[in-house]
């Protein structure tokens, strides 16, 4: 019996869980909030609330708090570039306003992450460290259904049909308390102890940069730089130090320090030891202060495979992760939370549909993506060259910097609001859509920035009403109906269809003015609780278009999803260009100054590297290569029996490109190739055929096939979307399929039988591709030639053999099988027209020479008997699935053994076709995604049963492999994976 419980459980305490808390608060849901700590953070390593995030405080009515936790409103928000920011070096200064005298219409300056008149609310600079303790204090003395539990670790989690239990360590681990909600958001960060006890992972780009943070107090040193520098955020970069350094309130400052990614254990011991160090490095004074704390991370890239896991889903950091450029890791989590909480709501109070929670992810799993992406390619590449800073005390190098930065980067940094404001939930399924004359979304590109009509899927936009101070108050409690110039019982059927199902919603009537009708240019429109357009039309829908609308909007219609590409913001040119300067500046002045070469010659050989270096640039950029976070996976470092070589390695990581999918493997198949593969069989030829990526065979990840559920796709990827469960095949020179996550090439993946489950499916793909190459590749057979055509096939009941039977009786062949006794009722079950006893003497007795083919899966001996049963002179070919290349190249190298194959089997070619008539052939397995979808429609007819012989788990690989390798199998053995 749990000790607590409520509708909703929130694990994490910081600024994305209690925003969700506010929200599920002013929306009067039961909530537990668990966080690890006693107390709200102590270092800020986030500042900036964007229009957005400040959006969805004003909804929760704590917009005022924020504000009064901030930056006071009368500082200006300058950003300075410096060597220190106290008597250093100045290489730019860009002014703005004050968040004060933007709010009082005081100022014609600019500010920062803000568009006039696109919000009635302005960015805040607020501190994490004041952010977090204002929503806690906001939380408890306002609601009266939410329960926060600090110092509360959740070590374990469980869910079922009925929701979700989470076993929390309280005080250190001295007691423990059991807590059940029928739903559970785990915003508890990039570490997220939830996302791992659940099995989801993380993929993108690790470690960026790593970080060092100082917070301290100093009234000195405050008012110093408030009153004579007067900026409140500050690029420092000097011989020892790269950081960012802004104030907050209170007399407190924040300085993040970006390290060198080699940066060895010991020193980051010392920096924390000695964090003042640090301090005046970056300060450039001896004023008095105080460290309140300091921290070191590491930052990434990063977007987790799954937002959602039955009830759990994810939000804020363990859902995605990126360095801080802009705020927009805090503020797209608090975008979540707005996402999340009027669909948890929804939920609880039942008039939530069964695919309303799925829409999260949908909707929120492209704007991340394009978000994390964004500032991979703007902050990755300055972070990256930041050390470079340093030539700022090159006059020629600092007057260029200072045009290309005021003239491209804070531009757009700034421009960050195209992400934040200017997005659309293209792929979801609870939007109606509108559509071009192309079939295409109507979307907001077309209109540039941030001021586009009311489109739907995307965020509702600001006017200034004549009684009211925006159209965004009159949205948040429920469903909104405005009505733009037309009369107060317009949509009529709309609004009763929501009464009936006793779902929240409001309507709003106005006549048209010039400011309204440009952003609402339609008569109707219905709009969320989170204030996004979802419908919206000149015409009044009937009572049956009323119920389609509704049904979709709450996520009752299993809308079919879009397969929508992720629309990434291109990254600035700027960046590369910024990079390179410095390259070519410094260049010229070493050469120059402590080389002794001449300025003309310098000059020379730094503009040369200079375009050398854009080139390079120009041809790494299309390339997206992404990592894979730690997960489960057999692997072998070296070559040998099973028991002495397959490992279960609990941390290994891969890779993926534009063109590849990531399954996360539910089954996989154990195949003869494996165990030969695990004794060296190939590894002289895999070696060549090795991505650029991989400098070593080991450690190698055995398995050529299986099936699971797509979890991320790559760029280029077209035919798959996250979600798909499908099937795959593997070539042998890639890692293969022991593993929890795999990367497959598209081109060799394909949707999964809908009859068949994971097991079944995964045990047909190498040996499809294989009996394919044989019969349709090597033989030319296909569904309408293979009629009435005589086929022998050995092995008939193994893996191979006995989908070779089904392909080729559902195309009408006659087929013989030579097997052991004990399987001739496999074999006639298969379809099998004769079975001979492969066991009892020689098969060829008595069988004639009548066959069209022979398809061989053995070889060795079976070669020359097998050929005495083909027709003479009758175009009869012989297929062999076992070719000596691989032997004879790593018994005598690649070239001797190449070579010699060559001439072994153009003599048996020539001489079979002379002598008998006859075709010879070695077919090898080519994986073919065409393959794939034949197989897969024949198995959804009835026309292919997977042949299953064994289930193992990850742990008993070796039993497993030890089956496979003592022969006679009757189909496959397949290993699942957890």
């Amino acid at each position: 019996m749990a000790d607590e419980e409520a509708e909703v459980i929130i694990v994490g305490g910081g600024p994305v869980g209690l925003s969700l808390a506010c929200d599920l608060s002013k929306r009067g849901v039961k909530t537990i909030l668990l966080e690890r700590n006693k107390t709200t953070s102590v270092i800020a390593k986030a500042f900036a609330l964007n229009c957005r995030s400040m959006e969805h405080f004003r909804r929760m009515g704590v917009q005022e708090k924020i504000q009064n936790a901030s930056l006071p409103r009368d500082v200006p928000f300058n950003i300075g570039f410096y060597s220190t920011v106290l008597n250093g070096s100045t290489a730019l200064k860009v002014t703005y306003a004050s968040w004060g005298d933007i709010v009082d219409g005081k100022t014609e300056k600019g500010y920062p992450f803000y568009e006039e008149g696109i919000s009635p609310v302005v960015p805040m600079f607020c501190a994490q460290t004041a952010s977090e303790p204002t929503l806690k204090k906001h939380i408890e003395t306002t609601s009266d259904c939410v329960s926060l539990f600090f110092g509360h670790k959740a070590i374990a989690i469980s869910q079922d049909e009925n929701g979700v239990v989470i076993q929390a360590e309280v005080d250190g681990g001295y007691e423990t308390k059991t807590f059940k909600g029928r739903y559970v958001v785990a915003c508890d960060g990039g570490s997220s102890p939830c996302r791992k006890l659940l099995g989801t992972h993380m993929v993108g780009k690790f470690v960026l940069a790593r970080a060092f943070s100082v917070m301290l107090n100093s009234p000195q040193i405050y008012q110093q730089i408030k009153d004579d520098c007067k900026v409140g955020m500050s690029f420092v970069s000097n011989v020892k130090f790269t950081a960012l350094c802004y104030i907050a309130n209170d007399n407190n400052i924040v300085i993040h320090s970006f390290l060198p990614l080699n940066i060895s254990d010991d020193t980051l011991k010392r920096y924390e030891q000695n964090p003042e160090r640090v301090v005046k490095s970056v300060v450039g004074s001896d004023l008095p202060f105080t460290v309140l704390g300091c921290s070191h991370y590491n930052m990434h890239a990063l977007i987790s495979t799954k937002f959602r896991i039955g009830r759990v889903l994810f939000a804020g950091d363990s859902a995605h992760q990126w360095m801080p450029v802009g705020g927009l890791g805090l503020n797209t989590g608090v975008s979540d939370a707005g996402d999340l909480a009027w669909k948890l709501e929804a939920a609880v109070k039942g008039y939530g549909g069964a695919n309303l929670l799925d829409s999260y992810e949908e909707e929120r799993r492209p704007l991340v993506d394009s978000t994390r992406r964004f500032v991979f390619h703007l902050g990755g590449n300055t972070v990256g060259n930041a050390n470079l800073f340093v030539f700022f005390s090159i006059p020629i190098v600092r007057l260029v910097v200072s045009w290309i930065v005021a003239r491209f980067f804070l531009p757009d940094v700034v421009n960050s609001n195209l992400l934040t404001l200017g997005f659309q939930y293209s792929n979801s399924s609870i939007i109606m859509h509108e559509y071009n004359k192309d079939g295409k979304i109507v979307n907001p590109s077309s209109y540039g920035g941030c001021r586009y009509p009311a489109l739907p899927g995307c965020r509702a936009p600001h006017v200034a009403l004549p009684d009211q101070e925006s159209t965004l108050d009159l949205f948040g409690s429920g469903f909104v109906l405005l009505v733009i110039g037309g009369e107060d019982a317009d949509l009529q059927p709309l609004k009763d269809e929501f009464d009936q199902r006793k779902i929240p919603c409001q309507q709003f009537s106005f006549q048209k003015f010039p400011e309204l009708a440009a952003a609402y240019d339609r008569k109707y429109f219905l709009v969320r609780p989170d204030g996004i357009v979802c419908w919206r039309s000149d015409s009044q829908p009937s009572s049956l278009e009323s119920q389609k609308i509704v049904a979709t909007v709450i996520g009752e219609n299993n809308c079919q999803r879009l397969p929508v590409r992720i629309t990434q913001l291109d990254s600035p040119a700027f960046v590369p260009f910024v990079s390179d300067l410095f390259l070519r500046f410094g260049v010229e002045m070493i050469l120059s100054n402590y080389l002794g070469l001449s300025n003309i010659t310098s000059w020379l050989i730094g503009f040369g590297l200079f375009w050398t270096s854009r080139a390079m640039r120009v041809k790494q950029l299309p390339q997206f290569i992404q990592e894979t976070s730690r997960h489960s996976a057999i692997v072998i470092q070296e070559f040998g029996n099973a028991d002495a070589v397959l490992k279960v390695d609990p941390r290994h990581t891969g890779s993926f490109g534009p063109n590849d999918v990531l399954i996360r493997v539910f089954a996989a198949s154990v195949n003869p190739v494996d165990c030969r593969m695990r004794m060296g069989y190939g590894s002289s030829v895999v070696s060549r055929l090795l991505p650029s990526t991989r400098t070593s065979l080991f450690p190698l990840v055995l398995g050529r096939d299986c099936a699971g559920e797509v979890v991320v796709v790559g760029d280029a990827v077209t035919k798959f979307l996250p979600g798909d469960c499908v099937f795959a095949v593997v070539p042998v020179h890639k890692q293969g399929t022991y593993a929890q996550l795999v990367s497959v090439d598209e081109e060799f993946v394909s949707l999964k039988p809908s009859n068949a489950d994971f097991n079944e499916a995964a045990s047909l793909p190498w040996i499809a591709c294989t009996a394919w190459s044989a019969l349709v590749k090597s033989a030319g057979l296909n569904q309408y030639n293979s009629r009435g055509k005589s086929i022998l096939v050995h092995a008939g009941t193994g893996g191979v053999g006995s989908l070779a039977v089904q392909v080729l009786k559902a195309w009408g062949a006659e087929v013989t099988v030579t097997c052991s006794a004990q399987n001739f009722t496999l074999a006639r079950h298969l379809g099998a027209d004769k079975v001979i006893d492969c066991t009892a003497g020689d098969f060829s007795a008595g069988l004639g020479g009548g066959y069209d083919i022979v398809v061989d899966p053995i070889g060795l001996d079976y070669e020359k008997k097998s050929r005495s049963v083909l027709k003479h002179f009758g175009g009869a070919q012989y297929i062999c699935l076992i070719s000596p290349e691989v032997f004879l190249s790593q018994k005598l190298g690649s070239f001797v053994g190449s070579l010699l194959f060559s001439w072994i089997y153009r003599f048996k070619i020539i001489t079979n076709r002379f002598l008998f008539g006859q075709s010879f052939c070695y077919s090898t397995t080519e994986p073919d995604g065409k393959c794939l979808d034949a197989v897969c429609k024949m198995v959804e007819r009835g026309e292919i049963r997977p042949l299953i012989e064994g289930v193992y788990s990850m742990d008993e690989i070796v039993a497993a492999h030890k089956h496979v390798e003592a022969g006679h199998t009757r189909g496959q053995s397949i290993i699942t994976i957890p």
